[in-house]
Formats: structure tokens, C-alpha cells, sequence
């Protein structure tokens, strides 16, 4: 595997060692296998994008492209969570 790919998908999973370590120190954080393998694919796949359009594009394009990707980001984290659009996806 390269350094550039295996360097990404540790950035991009670092973030689930916070409820990783919050379900240890508190019963309020509830998180199942399939949680973590959801939000994992989920952080790798939008990370391995933002690389791509981060070493295609360049200047203003490449910003733009990644205040999108950012904002479809957060909008899916917050459908999965607590379900604002009331999908099939929905988290609660």
C-alpha cells in the first residue's frame, strides 16, 4: 500500500477514536460495529475525494470543490445522526 493512501486512511479514521474512548468513559455513547464501519467508509471515501480534487484542481475550482464536498459531508453526517430530512437513512 502507499505511503499517500495509508497516510489518508489514518487521518481519516482518527476521528473514531473519540467515541471509541467516549463509550469507555460514559454509557451515553452507544455505538454498535456497524456504526463504526458505516462512519469509517464513509470518512475514507470523502477524504480519498477531497485528496483527489485537492491534487487535480487547482486554485479556486479545487477551493469551491472542496466547500461542496465539506458541505454534502456534513449534511449526510447529520442525516445518519439525527435524521433532518426524515429519509430512509435517517438515524433516529
Amino acid at each position: 500500500m502507499p505511503k499517500s493512501i495509508c497516510r489518508i486512511v489514518v487521518w481519516a479514521l482518527s476521528p473514531l477514536s473519540i467515541p471509541l474512548i467516549a463509550m469507555f468513559i460514559t454509557d451515553e455513547v452507544q455505538w454498535s460495529v456497524f456504526d463504526f464501519l458505516i462512519m469509517g467508509g464513509i470518512l475514507i471515501s470523502f477524504a480519498s475525494i477531497g485528496n483527489y480534487i485537492y491534487t487535480t484542481y487547482k486554485d479556486q475550482k479545487r477551493t469551491w470543490l472542496l466547500y461542496v464536498l465539506a458541505l454534502v459531508f456534513l449534511l449526510l453526517w447529520i442525516e445518519l445522526a439525527v435524521g433532518i430530512f426524515n429519509s430512509p437513512i435517517a438515524g433516529n
